[in-house]
């Protein structure tokens, strides 16, 4: 995520208040190495048809082109969101529900997303993935977000 450091850990995005035209906010929060506080970022998204393009913004205006595109996603365990839009590089991520996502499972979206994305620079992943679990301090989302 842009706004966090490459050492950070304990990454989530939640998303919560979907409206029946598709807008719902996010927000992206981690912990520094250390297992620190919490920090994050609010954000807005609208993904007003079906086929997983979608508009993220978190400072500005929507953009005029989706910057969020939803790759591959089973609907129940694991999502893979495209962007060119975010900064210098293009961003993937592979966002599971379960903390601990399987190794099998890993390795076979990387070779799903090489598949959908032959042109990604696959040596801009962060590794190893993101720490989560009892030694993350997550909170409420009901009580982080803002109106």
């Amino acid at each position: 995520m842009p706004f966090q450091d490459e050492t950070g850990t304990c990454t989530t995005a939640q998303y919560t208040d979907l409206t029946s035209d598709g807008h719902f906010k996010v927000w992206n929060s981690g912990q520094d190495a250390e297992f620190g506080s919490r920090g994050g970022i609010h954000g807005r998204v609208k993904c007003p048809e079906t086929d997983g393009q979608c508009f993220v913004t978190f400072f500005t205006p929507f953009t005029k082109v989706p910057n969020y595109i939803v790759i591959d996603t089973d609907y129940e365990n694991y999502s893979m969101v495209y962007s060119c839009h975010s900064g210098p590089t293009a961003d993937l991520w592979i966002l599971s529900r379960a903390p601990v996502m399987d190794d099998d499972l890993y390795s076979s979206l990387l070779d799903r997303a090489a598949d959908l994305l032959p042109q990604f620079d696959f040596s801009t992943l962060n590794s190893p993935r993101t720490i989560q679990g009892d030694q993350c301090s997550y909170v409420n989302t009901e009580v982080a977000f803002w109106e």
